[in-house]
């Protein structure tokens, strides 16, 4: 419990509701210690008193009959009773979804008498009834608050008693939410549902010869499975062993909350594990003044987080060896970041409903934290650390900053404030040439912030100093430049070290015009661009290869670019593979990512099913119409085995006609002919660029059958025509080749994509895609493709370094980031899609 609440207030929460019964005493100790506001529930539940629950004989709720109006009483007597001397808790509930009736007014009114200071919640009955004296909605969307707080007959405040379901990888648009919140008089925050995933640990099964061919399982079958493919996993993977979080290390950087519990509790922790079927993270105390008294001398024996790090790193890279000389140059590029993952426990793993044989079972329904068993944060605490900050920063129209206290409470004064200014550097070309550190701050320094009272708004003129020399740090007209704001905690508390981070913001920064002409251009700015004309992608020249290669001429790259769905073959880096075999990496569209929990939710009307009856996950390139113009320097090496192709004057590949011949590529009665396996070999020099267009459409695939199968009904279909049932239009028929599970959606979607590459070996890849009406939203619009084992590490220019997506990437600075792939993947305990968008 010590380790929950640290967790907590590290990540800025300052709120508990305890679902859905009231805690262990010593919880609220803990919370009147360290400062957390609870609401105690009382432990009424009644979800199978369902009035349409077939085994509900009265068809109605408790709360609505009189013979249990006084055990659901007693329930609430004794949690008032017991917790009433508790200043942490600041408000009372009737329990959760149990109906509404006459006995929930009956507790309210009593409550309301034992103990006026206190309001009630209670959000059964549609979370506006007389019992309760908060507006508490469940999962309501962020315009319907507005709507609520905007009714001029709501005189209540309106607190979310849950709002973002926190199961696996979850929990976006906090910032959407928050947003609301402290703009809108009236609405006063939310709870997330849950804290931790209840996994248990449980030893892998002895490795297994048997190989599973469907996943298709009942819940008794596939808690079997994932336990066997959790050990296949283990015995092919290498380098098991050593936990890969923050915990221990003292370089935390300041745009990171502090990772992890204190790091003795975590070495011991490490050093003996739960055993099978013991709950992670439990123990004993002898009082919660002792256990808090602990933390406390671990925080002031931490190393506290440097207020000005970069934000280009979570960890910098040593500069010297243990003899004191310098880096190697393989030393140099090592990632200069991590991410905070748990640890790993070769052997075990975290184990859920039917992993112990029992049926029936909820599967992973317990598995819907913040945080993994062994009180790791999840990526998405990142997020709700910021969303929760105490402070806000923002540019003003005159160019100053402006500081916002959010707190209710708690003046400024205790937290000290700074100031850092980057410049967004694009990734060194080639990636061989990566700097051996994290990029430094053009300036660096200390904000002078007077006392601001909370909820007060204050305004400080502009850090960037107005005679800043920029061509000194090889800033141009072109950098990106970014400033990052940062408050910190003045003095240790019992929650943490002196340095905390209780706000970090970042914010572009853009410069009147002509503040930096006189800059002289990036040292690593890439070559510049060759100014060439976009091909004419209206009208594209059709070719007959199956294939495009692209190559330089001085042998760096070859990249081949598939005509039939627009993905690329292959792709060679000074001769070697960046890319998997073709069957099994050739990067094209990809509408399907595997889904989260929360994708299915909601049965055969959840998003995981509407893109699985729509034939998402088996989409292929069904009608190809493919297309190429070459402009710039580039030079037609060869197209195959045909004659009749050349280059015209304007650069594009162009048909000819021979003398006494039909034109190229058609039959007797004017059709295209179908596509020739040599491919058309175009080579480009240092400056050049060649635009590569394909056109397609995509449609599923018919369920995969084994060769068993294709026998015994007569033959496999031999292409994609037989495959899909017929043509592009959808007629005809094949024996084994209708599509299935699509019901009456028109599964299909166009692209077009353009591959430019560039002769620097710079690619940059456009889709444009035009699905069916008929489909239901995309799970993804994307390039699915499988790079070469070899390549281990990754770097990128954009937000990071931690796992974001679109609607949950506030947390996540923009910077030149490096981590290693295998830190890319984050193990939620069901598998899931995960990684980063």
């Amino acid at each position: 419990m010590v380790k929950d609440v640290v967790e907590m207030k590290r990540h800025n929460v300052n709120a508990v509701r305890c679902s859905h019964y009231p805690n262990h005493p010593r919880w609220y100790e803990l919370t009147d210690l360290f400062g957390l506001l609870v609401i105690d529930e009382a432990n009424i539940e009644t979800h199978g008193f369902d009035p349409d629950n077939h085994l509900n004989r009265k068809g109605r709720q408790p709360a609505e009959d009189p013979e249990w109006a006084a055990a659901m009483g007693a329930r609430v007597i004794r949690m008032c009773e017991r917790d009433k001397n508790h200043a942490s808790v600041v408000v009372w509930s009737l329990g959760n979804e149990a109906g509404y009736g006459a006995t929930h007014d009956t507790m309210a009114a009593w409550l309301r008498h034992r103990d006026p200071s206190r309001p009630i919640h209670y959000e059964g009955g549609g979370s506006r009834t007389l019992a309760t004296d908060l507006v508490c909605p469940m999962y309501m969307r962020v315009n319907d608050i507005l709507a609520i707080a905007a009714d001029p007959n709501e005189t209540r405040p309106l607190i979310l008693c849950e709002y973002a379901h926190a199961m696996g990888n979850s929990s976006g648009n906090l910032d959407a939410y928050w947003d609301a919140i402290e703009s809108t008089h009236g609405l006063q925050g939310g709870f997330i549902w849950d804290w931790v995933d209840q996994g248990l640990w449980k030893a892998l099964p002895a490795r297994s010869s048997v190989v599973t061919s469907s996943i298709n399982c009942s819940k008794d079958a596939s808690s079997s499975l994932r336990a066997e493919l959790l050990a296949e996993t283990e015995a092919g993977a290498s380098g098991e062993g050593g936990a890969s979080n923050l915990d221990s290390n003292p370089a935390e950087s300041a745009v990171e909350p502090p990772a992890g519990p204190p790091a003795e509790s975590a070495a011991e922790s490490a050093a003996e594990p739960a055993q099978e079927g013991e709950a992670v993270g439990e123990g004993d105390a002898a009082t919660a003044e002792e256990a808090a008294a602990d933390v406390a001398a671990a925080s002031a024996a931490a190393t506290p987080a440097p207020a000005l790090a970069s934000p280009q790193a979570t960890l910098a890279s040593a500069a010297t060896t243990s003899h004191g000389s310098k880096e190697t140059e393989q030393q140099q590029q090592q990632p200069w970041e991590q991410v905070e993952l748990p640890a790993k426990h070769p052997g075990r793993f975290w184990a859920y409903g039917g992993d112990f044989g029992d049926t029936p079972n909820d599967l992973n329904f317990c598995i819907n934290g913040l945080i993994w068993p062994d009180r790791t944060p999840h990526p998405a605490m990142r997020e709700l650390a910021h969303v929760y900050r105490y402070f806000g920063f923002k540019w003003t129209e005159q160019g100053d900053i402006e500081i916002f206290n959010k707190s209710f409470y708690q003046p400024s004064s205790a937290f000290s404030f700074s100031f850092s200014l980057f410049s967004l550097p694009p990734p060194p070309q080639p990636i061989s040439t990566l700097p051996p550190s994290p990029p430094t701050p053009i300036l660096s320094s200390p904000l002078t912030v007077p006392t601001i009272l909370p909820r007060q708004h204050h305004v400080i003129p502009n850090p960037i100093p107005a005679d800043l020399d920029w061509a000194a740090h090889d800033v141009s007209t072109d950098s990106e430049l970014f400033a990052l704001f940062t408050a910190t905690v003045n003095e240790r508390t019992r929650w943490c070290a002196t340095g905390q981070v209780v706000a970090s913001v970042q914010l572009p920064v853009n410069l009147p015009e002509g503040t930096i002409s006189s800059a002289k251009p990036s040292a690593l700015e890439p070559p510049t661009k060759p100014a060439i004309s976009q091909p004419a992608l209206s009208e594209p020249a059709p070719i007959h290869q199956s294939s495009v290669i692209v190559t330089s001429t001085d042998g760096s790259f070859a990249i081949t670019v598939h005509v039939q769905d627009g993905g690329a073959l292959s792709w060679k880096i000074n001769g070697s593979d960046v890319l998997l075999p073709p069957a099994l990496s050739s990067p094209c569209l990809s509408v399907w990512r595997a889904p989260t929990d929360n994708d299915k939710g909601g049965a055969d009307a959840s998003y995981a099913a509407r893109w699985k009856a729509a034939g998402l996950s088996r989409l292929a390139a069904a009608d190809a119409g493919g297309v190429i113009a070459v402009a710039g320097d580039a030079t037609v090496v060869s197209v195959g085995g045909d004659e009749g192709k050349g280059k015209d004057e304007k650069g594009k590949i162009s048909e000819r006609k021979e003398e006494g011949k039909e034109a190229e590529g058609k039959g007797e009665e004017g059709q295209q002919a179908e596509g020739d396996d040599e491919p058309l070999r175009v080579e480009i020099g240092r400056d050049g660029m060649v635009s590569v267009v394909v056109q397609a459409t995509f449609r599923p695939r018919a369920d995969e059958i084994s060769e068993e199968e294709a026998v015994e009904v007569g033959s496999a279909p031999t292409n994609l025509v037989e495959a899909y049932g017929g043509g592009a239009d959808g007629e005809g028929s094949a024996s084994i080749g209708q599509a299935k599970n699509i019901s009456d959606v028109d599964c299909w979607i166009r692209l077009k994509s353009e591959w430019q590459i560039h002769g620097n070996g710079q690619v940059l890849v456009k889709f444009w895609v035009d699905p069916s009406p008929s489909l239901p939203p995309l799970a993804r619009v994307g390039m699915r493709f499988q790079a070469a084992k070899k390549l281990s590490n990754a770097v990128w220019s954009g937000r990071g370094p931690h796992e974001c997506y679109p609607d949950r990437k506030q947390s996540a600075h923009v910077a030149l980031h490096y981590l290693p792939v295998e830190s890319l993947h984050v193990p939620y305990i069901a598998p899931e899609r995960m990684g980063r968008e």
